[in-house]
């Protein structure tokens, strides 16, 4: 069996995994107001809707070629 694959940059949810290319088109932005009315800018996860969760990860696409006998 042959393993090989492109690396690729992402963002990740910490709370479901949902997984999604680099660009941020995907997730949705919040404001959060402090005090002194600067504001704070989280992205919110497309599917489970939290807050704060995010992470860039680069992850790997693997083909597999599997040889039969």
């Amino acid at each position: 069996m042959n393993e090989y694959g492109d690396m690729q940059r992402g963002m990740m949810c910490l709370n479901c995994g949902y997984l999604t290319d680099a660009s941020s088109k995907f997730w949705s932005w919040v404001y959060e107001f402090r005090e002194d009315n600067i504001p704070n800018l989280w992205l919110k996860c497309p599917r489970c809707h939290h807050i704060k969760s995010n992470e860039v990860v680069t992850y790997m696409i693997v083909e597999k070629e599997v040889k039969h006998a």
